[in-house]
């Protein structure tokens, strides 16, 4: 499983970016057997139409975006591309992250 959270920093220490359209990079995160396998920053466009996003995570291979908030337009983009989200999550990324496998954030809807 690869998780994508939306950092405005490129640290994986960095705090969650609120909306996730306003990010500056994607922390992503590879889970294998339950546990943290690897990660990677992924800097993005300084500007970007609706549903490139999604489709930028889909080339990664996400599937699973953590964030804080995320529009209805993007959510219905990232559904079509059978990624799970997950909001109203705050914190930094590995936090998060290690939350996540702890079970101590809920899963998102399959």
């Amino acid at each position: 499983m690869r998780i994508a959270i939306p950092v405005m920093q490129p640290r994986f220490d960095a705090p969650i970016c609120e909306h996730f359209g306003r990010a500056r990079y994607f922390a992503v995160f590879q889970i294998k057997g339950g546990k943290l396998n690897g990660a990677e920053l992924i800097e993005l466009p300084s500007e970007h139409e609706p549903g490139e996003l999604p489709a930028l995570l889909k080339e990664h291979r996400v599937d699973v975006v953590i964030a804080t908030r995320v529009g209805r337009k993007a959510i219905s983009h990232f559904e079509e591309l059978g990624i799970r989200v997950l909001t109203g999550i705050t914190g930094t990324a590995h936090e998060v992250v290690e939350e996540f496998l702890e079970e101590e954030l809920p899963k998102p809807e399959a």
